[in-house]
């Protein structure tokens, strides 16, 4: 998670608190604000329909998406308030990989 982007009048120190989801600043020092919440969540949205069709390419197997691409996507479907899970039911984010065989079952380059 980010960090706030403020820094202490006094001291000129970065505050250290976690960033709201979807904003750049801390609940003290600004994040708490309506404006704030309302253009973070609208931020956030925005990214849902790119981070679904990341993963509708893993599925469908059209492109590849890297291991990376898709850890992303399952995050901002996370802060998104979507919850993604694995077919288990486990929260994806702490690990994830992906493998893309070829028709004969033979792993891919680069997977």
């Amino acid at each position: 998670m980010a960090h706030c982007r403020a820094t202490s009048k006094g001291s000129g120190e970065p505050c250290k608190r976690p960033a709201i989801a979807g904003a750049t600043v801390c609940r003290v020092h600004g994040g708490a604000a309506p404006q704030v919440k309302e253009a973070a969540r609208l931020r956030l949205l925005a990214l849902v329909d790119p981070a679904l069709a990341t993963l509708a390419r893993a599925v469908k197997g059209k492109g590849k998406p890297t291991a990376v691409e898709i850890r992303a996507a399952a995050e901002i479907l996370n802060r998104a308030g979507l919850d993604f899970t694995d077919a288990a039911g486990a929260p994806v984010g702490a690990s994830i990989t992906v493998h893309f065989v070829d028709s004969q079952g033979r792993k891919m380059e680069g997977s």
